[in-house]
């Protein structure tokens, strides 16, 4: 942070120097004349002020004029050749011009796209090109024999300050972050030195830097110069783009900054190495110092031959580690070419992979799994995020979540994704902490002042005194070639794992296949499949178990042709439709029985099942399924319906025995009593009325389990219940002399749908069973209560017997349960009792418990008529 709530002001400090338009300032430098020529025209546009002493007339009447009136006809004519050669605009090559009056200059020339410039400088008689030039076939064999960049650059130094006199020469390279850093520095005076210093990136910014990637020269005879601005207008009215002018006037930013520096006078190279600004030749010394075009063309020449020694040294270091990396990839692959997975590959050339990255340690995570070289990682996992890309950083800490055991080893590290799930499948090599002090030229900052106005002007840094920076929290920077290692290696590793895994797959496959296989083999099922329109394109070997059935008989034809009726608990034909409507909806069917039949050849029952199959686009291409020959299951089952069906017969017959019984039991009782009082015939009146009565109801009960046997209702009328209910209780008494019943039936008048015959059978069954759990003597306790709220009737039947389980309870209603001896029931009263009370309308349950007795409770609604 900035002191005094200056922060924002160094953000804007910063933003106005990489804005700056320093390619168009529309002022020169007064070392030499600049003519800017109409390049339609050929006539003059823009001049230099002091055009006058080469002219002969002022600059303002040159306008319009051709340049024949700066320069003779001959010289005049050099430009305009110079002017349409291809060459590009910042290589210099000068040639030698005269004026009208005599006067020698020596010049360059290029195009625009704006217009065509014309730059004279004054004759240097003591240099000439041939002399300049002459002098670097060695200076260039000398830096081709250098073995490094940092040798490299010191003989550049060095050339470069012999070629220009300079008094300090100094090679700048730029870091990623565009910091330069001093890497070679020749002195010739009592200068201060700047090797191993660095510099701001803010010290050239953006724009400067873009400048100088296209114009490799830039001369500043004397900082203390006073700009000229060009006299006119440029063609197109626009500001006149001066990229490529050699007498194009600096920002008065860097000027100050170079007086600040002690410095008089700066020429500075570009290094564009590969298309990219690598670095600068900069010169500087505590005089004015002009240099003549010949000597900056040279050194321009020799600049362009270092930076291609330098891409040289570059690539032979790239080549050498490129190289290691290809042997690190050829020794995985030969691992995973024996047999090894990726895992154990990783593992056996660890040393080497940290090696590569100048890494200390490394975590692999596979599937989730982490581990060291130790072993297994204890503890907490690394967290890297879903969606993490190649990762080269020198603080891990704020983009990984690292447990605190590994932090001091992972300070720094790359990280490299092995698939697309990243936080599941990585790399991660650790660089630890490295404590370093970087020596800045100077406190890297520059100093804002607000004007009086409120404006903001830019002063550079006044001190270029070695200031130390000491970092923690980091390790070694990465470079480049890191870079581009971890993304070959990581692609690498990536394509491999997704490789193996596609393997694994294929091998996981083929196992579920021949798993597939083997059970269709040892399964009695035979397989099918259908076309899209339901026709069988496919019948497996094992149809052949329906008889001599072969497959090619059945394929080609439509399979819901081939099947009839069947039954899974359905009606005949329930099957088979619901097998078309599965194949028109294309859904899934299971387990459906249904005949196979074929013209001449057979019928079998067979049980399918089929699921649709679908593209991408959802459209369905058929059904794959399974059958099933159930043929000689059918015919069991044919055979066992029968048997229960005799069986049922047996049993109805001894549920009906059991029924009017319990109908005659009253009716033997009263005809045994008549016969010991045939005397009385008030007696055998009443006993007469009981015994027809039993008959009736011995009538009625047959027709009630005929009704239930065809599961249609009886004639049901509105029943007053409370008399009902009192006259059925007093005729189930009298089969029951045994029993005490002990009755609470209000004189209620609610009505329910019912009939007055089935209401005696339920309470002639229920206190029956009464009777029977307490072995004919106990009580019974019935009583009947009205809910006019809930609309309903309810009447309880209960007694003091041994109560039943609750594995009892549960199938007390099932038709033939009972837990008699045998010939002693025949398990249809409960089930009689249920089927009748829910035919009305009504409920059925009962609360019971081993030595607690046994509670019926029924629920009728109430008649609304």
């Amino acid at each position: 942070m900035c002191p005094c709530g200056l922060g924002a002001a160094m953000d804007t400090v910063h933003s106005t120097c990489d804005q700056e338009p320093i390619h168009v300032p529309g002022l020169v430098q007064p070392h030499g004349f600049l003519v800017v020529l109409d390049s339609k025209s050929g006539r003059i546009a823009q001049v230099t002020p002091g055009i006058e002493a080469v002219a002969g007339v002022v600059a303002q009447r040159l306008i319009g004029e051709p340049l024949e009136r700066v320069l003779d006809p001959r010289s005049a004519q050099r430009c305009r050749h110079r002017i349409a050669r291809p060459e590009y605009p910042h290589l210099i090559d000068p040639f030698p011009v005269r004026a009208p009056g005599g006067q020698s200059f020596s010049a360059v020339a290029h195009a625009t796209d704006q217009a065509d410039l014309v730059e004279l400088w004054s004759d240097d008689q003591e240099t000439t090109v041939e002399g300049v030039f002459g002098r670097l076939p060695f200076a260039i064999g000398h830096a081709s024999r250098a073995a490094s960049i940092e040798d490299l650059c010191g003989r550049a130094a060095a050339t470069v300050a012999d070629l220009t006199g300079y008094e300090r020469v100094m090679v700048y390279r730029f870091a990623e972050n565009w910091e330069g850093e001093v890497i070679a520095e020749t002195l010739n005076g009592p200068v201060e030195s700047y090797k191993g210093q660095r510099f701001p990136a803010s010290d050239i910014p953006a724009q400067a830097r873009a400048l100088y990637s296209r114009n490799l020269l830039r001369s500043i005879p004397d900082v203390h110069y006073r700009p000229l601005p060009l006299v006119g207008r440029s063609p197109d009215g626009r500001e006149l783009d001066m990229t490529f002018c050699n007498l194009r006037s600096v920002s008065p930013v860097h000027l100050e900054y170079l007086r600040n520096m002690g410095v008089a006078a700066s020429f500075s190279v570009s290094l564009v190495v590969d298309g990219r600004l690598w670095g600068l030749v900069a010169c500087h010394d505590r005089v004015p110092r002009r240099l003549s075009l010949a000597t900056m063309g040279a050194c321009q020449v020799y600049a362009e031959t270092i930076a291609q020694q330098v891409l040289r040294l570059d690539n032979t270091r790239r080549s050498r580690h490129r190289s290691r990396t290809g042997d690190l990839i050829d020794d995985i692959s030969v691992l995973l070419g024996s047999g090894r997975s990726l895992a154990e590959a990783l593992d056996y050339t660890l040393d080497d992979t940290l090696a590569l990255f100048g890494a200390s340690r490394a975590v692999i995570s596979l599937d989730g799994r982490q581990w060291t070289a130790e072993g297994p990682l204890e503890g907490a996992p690394i967290q890297v995020p879903p969606h993490q890309r190649l990762l080269l950083s020198e603080r891990l800490g704020g983009r990984l979540r690292l447990p605190a055991e590994l932090a001091g080893s992972f300070v720094g590290g790359v990280l490299l994704p092995l698939s697309d799930q990243p936080d599941r499948d990585f790399l991660l090599l650790g660089r630890p902490e490295t404590l370093r002090s970087i020596e800045w030229a100077g406190r890297p900052e520059k100093q804002p002042e607000i004007t009086p106005e409120g404006g903001l002007k830019i002063h550079p840094r006044t001190s270029f005194s070695l200031w130390r920076e000491e970092v923690r929290g980091r390790s070694v920077a990465f470079d480049p070639l890191d870079r581009e290692t971890a993304e070959t290696l990581s692609l690498f590793l990536a394509e491999r794992l997704a490789k193996q895994r596609r393997q694994q797959a294929v091998v996981a496959l083929e196992e579920t296949r021949q798993r597939l296989r083997d059970l269709a083999e040892c399964s009695s099922d035979w397989l099918w499949e259908t076309t899209g329109d339901g026709t069988l394109a496919l019948v497996s070997d094992r149809i052949n178990g329906l008889g001599d059935l072969r497959p090619e008989e059945l394929v080609g034809r439509k399979l819901v042709d081939l099947v009839g009726g069947g039954d899974s608990g359905g009606a005949p034909g329930v099957d088979a439709d619901e097998i078309a409507s599965a194949f028109d909806e294309g859904r899934a069917f299971h387990g459906l029985t249904v005949s196979l039949a074929l013209l001449g050849r057979g019928q079998w029952w067979v049980r399918l099942s089929g699921v649709p199959q679908y593209d991408g686009r959802g459209q369905l291409l058929g059904f794959r399924g399974t059958g099933t020959d159930v043929t000689p299951f059918k015919r069991l089952q044919e055979e066992r319906v029968r048997t229960q069906r005799l069986e049922a017969l047996g049993r109805l017959a001894g549920g009906i025995a059991h029924e009017i019984g319990n109908v005659l039991q009253p009716v033997l009782t009263m005809a045994h009593y008549a016969s010991k009082r045939l005397d009385d015939r008030d007696f055998l009146e009443a006993a007469l009325a009981d015994i027809c009565e039993g008959g009736a109801r011995a009538k009625d009960i047959v027709r009630s389990v005929l009704t239930f046997a065809r599961q249609t209702p009886a004639e049901r009328r509105p029943l007053v219940l409370a008399p009902a209910l009192a006259r059925s209780v007093a005729f189930a008494a009298k089969g029951h002399p045994g029993l005490e019943i002990i009755t609470d039936i209000p004189d209620t008048a609610g009505e329910i749908a019912a009939n007055s015959t089935e209401l005696s059978q339920i309470v002639l069954n229920l206190v029956g069973n009464a009777a029977d759990a307490m072995g004919g003597r106990g009580r019974v306790f019935v009583s009947l209560a009205e809910a006019p709220d809930l609309g309903r009737m309810v009447i309880t039947i209960r007694d003091e017997g041994p109560g039943m389980t609750l594995q009892t309870q549960a199938r007390v209603f099932e038709p033939f349960f009972t837990t008699k001896p045998e010939g002693s029931g025949t398990g249809m009263g409960l089930a009689v009792v249920h089927g009748l009370v829910e035919a009305w309308g009504g409920t059925i349950g009962l609360e019971s418990a081993p030595g607690s007795g046994t509670k019926f409770v029924i629920s009728f609604p109430i008649n609304n008529p």
